[in-house]
């Protein structure tokens, strides 16, 4: 007689022969009929559920609830529909508020598109479509084409027909037009991987810019706070995949430019503008020190900027080693501009004491003689 370990390796021999010849696991088909009987059902009551006509109370539970609203017209199913109301409340000072509460609602990402102007009664008309409506149609633009290329590619542009139509009456009343049919998914990771950056978010981006950081460790220190602020793995998951809470890598990169050409004027001669201005601020909070600038026009006339601080200049009245012997610390490649930096010290017994700062954009005998005479 076999005893019980002869036979549990019996059992599993004979399984793995089953698997191997080709021959059908009951464990595993059970699974996959459960699986796609599930799929069948949720398709079935979504089926359902589009198809069953809109009704002025689950519409209104889309707009924004700060406004009074008349239903002049609603039709359709609720997988599209058709609807007019008016408002009162609705104006030109207020209008943009009601579009981005909307948009955030009904998850949709609306642009502006065409604005009219006085006609048929109405002073202003503004048309808004869905931001997965990005260009002209084309078939070699098709999604579904791209898609049957590359299964895994993401798709924004599927030429969505949803628009969103504001009607300004010259008696103050706004009639919204709403023809909300989507050709695409609204609930899904993959549809808010496509949405706005935040307000709030590029607060926090220009924050960490502000504190030193390169766009990739930016983005890794706001992953790091992202994932500490959830609770599970989940919440993190679906957080990250948000664009208006998880920026993606180009938008770190676009984002220090932006910061960059609005704190600092960007890479050209408004850079220039800038530093004038920073100057002149630190000079009002300041104006005990001694600041000389001159702006940058070519080789004949190089970048020099000459500061003495309320600190040095101390250090110059009270150290009289100051007027003996000065030490110059020069460093370069500070930055992209390759601007060289002259730091100015003298000796104590407490260490370098500065005694000034000078600023160029080349190291010629002639620049540095005009920065050193400038101090």
């Amino acid at each position: 007689m076999m005893s019980s370990t002869q036979l549990s390796l019996q059992a599993k021999e004979a399984k793995h022969v089953g698997v191997a010849e080709g021959r059908p696991d009951p464990a595993r088909e059970s699974y996959a009929d459960l699986i796609r009987s599930s799929i069948e059902e949720m398709n079935d009551l979504k089926k359902l559920q589009d198809s069953s006509e809109v009704d002025e109370k689950a519409f209104l539970e889309t707009l924004p609830e700060d406004c009074r609203y008349k239903i002049t017209s609603l039709r359709g199913t609720s997988s599209g529909f058709d609807a007019s109301v008016e408002t009162p409340d609705l104006t030109t000072d207020n209008y943009n508020d009601w579009l981005l509460e909307y948009g955030a609602i009904t998850n949709t990402c609306l642009r502006k598109g065409t604005v009219k102007g006085e006609s048929s009664g109405f002073f202003l008309r503004t048309y808004y479509r869905c931001q997965h409506n990005t260009r002209q149609w084309s078939p070699s633009k098709d999604p579904q084409r791209r898609l049957g290329i590359d299964p895994t590619a993401r798709v924004k542009n599927t030429n969505c027909p949803f628009q969103l139509v504001m009607k300004i009456s010259k008696e103050n009343v706004t009639t919204i037009d709403i023809h909300s049919q989507h050709n695409h998914s609204v609930g899904t990771l993959e549809a808010s991987n496509f949405k706005d950056l935040s307000e709030e978010t590029i607060d926090k981006v220009y924050k960490l810019f502000e504190s030193g950081l390169t766009p990739s460790t930016a983005r890794q220190q706001f992953l790091s706070d992202l994932k500490s602020d959830c609770m599970d793995e989940i919440t993190f998951h679906r957080q990250k995949a948000d664009r208006s809470i998880m920026p993606r890598k180009r938008d770190f990169n676009y984002l220090y430019e932006q910061f960059g050409r609005e704190r600092y004027g960007g890479k050209d001669s408004q850079m220039f503008v800038k530093l004038k201005e920073r100057l002149d601020s630190y000079k009002e909070e300041n104006p005990e020190a001694s600041i000389k600038c001159q702006i940058y026009e070519g080789d004949s006339k190089p970048l020099i900027i000459a500061l003495v601080t309320p600190l040095m200049k101390r250090v110059r009245r009270e150290v009289p080693q100051s007027a003996e012997l000065v030490f110059v610390d020069a460093t370069s490649n500070t930055e992209e501009h390759n601007l060289k930096v002259f730091m100015l010290c003298t000796y104590h017994v407490a260490g370098a004491l500065p005694l000034g700062i000078v600023i160029t954009s080349d190291e010629k005998e002639s620049t540095l003689c005009e920065g050193f005479q400038a101090l």
